[in-house]
């Protein structure tokens, strides 16, 4: 079995790379070979049709918060090239409970979609947009905001849960400070915990489009939904006077990490 990776762009820039207007494309192909450019294609030849290329995709999706896009080639027991057939037999990508294959590449897309919906609203300051994996890709949605004026946290929050990408079947937008990653879960729940005042900081949104496969829409029922727009950002009108966030000096965490980065390495992989 042959792995193949390029070398790409450092990790902070693939994350805008893969969302931002850079990502527009034609088909699969122009995708594949954008992704490429990256150095987030991973070339995986010799894998078994069976088991392999299943097991391989959970394993490498589960190593990374960023996974790359995995293209199989050469694949063992498998006949190469292009194939019709008259009755096939459609077995489909069912959203199973995430990581999953559909969630993975849905989260990606709408993430991008929404992204560009926001912009061409006239949100501005836009520092990233995450559909989480882990709500399939539309039920936990994050927008992160450099914030200018007073209204534009909740402006960013409404519109993303009613734009193109944000729309269907979303549940909970989260809109926090362009101090927090809003791909990394913990950092959003921790906004959320330390900026989010409950009464004054989330609203409902009901009678919102949602779908005959949401499992709260029961049977015969209008796919009707309801959802929270959540303010997680500092209060506008006093965030420069907001209690300071202690952290690791930058100085101090780089020079930390060239020093223990292996062992740091090697426990994130949980090797211990």
């Amino acid at each position: 079995m042959t792995l193949v990776r390029k070398n790409g762009l450092p990790r902070s820039k693939v994350k805008t790379a893969l969302l931002t207007n850079s990502m527009r494309y034609k088909d699969l192909r122009e995708w594949l070979a954008i992704v490429d450019r990256l150095g987030e294609l991973v070339q995986i030849e010799g894998a078994h049709w069976d088991l392999e290329i299943g097991a391989l995709t959970e394993i490498i999706r589960r190593q990374s918060q960023i996974p790359p896009a995995i293209l199989f080639d050469k694949i063992v027991d498998h006949r190469g090239g292009y194939r019709h057939r008259d009755d096939p037999i459609i077995c489909g990508a069912p959203p199973g409970r995430p990581p999953h294959d559909a969630t993975f590449s849905q989260a990606r897309m709408r993430s991008a979609v929404l992204w560009n919906a926001l912009e061409d609203a006239g949100v501005t300051d836009i520092q990233g947009v995450c559909c989480h994996e882990v709500g399939a890709g539309v039920v936990f949605n994050v927008v992160s905001i450099r914030q200018r004026y007073a209204g534009h946290a909740r402006q960013a929050a409404m519109l993303a849960s009613q734009l193109p990408g944000g729309a269907y079947l979303s549940r909970f937008i989260v809109v926090v400070d362009e101090d927090i990653d809003p791909f990394n879960l913990g950092e959003v729940v921790w906004a959320m915990g330390t900026r989010c005042d409950p009464e004054r900081d989330i609203d409902v949104a009901r009678n919102c489009w949602s779908s005959p496969l949401d499992p709260l829409v029961q049977e015969g029922q209008a796919p009707f939904n309801s959802r929270a727009i959540i303010d997680a950002t500092k209060p506008f009108a006093w965030k420069d006077r907001f209690p300071p966030t202690v952290e690791l000096d930058a100085e101090v965490r780089e020079r930390v990490i060239s020093k223990w980065g292996d062992l740091i390495a090697r426990l994130g992989r949980g090797h211990r």
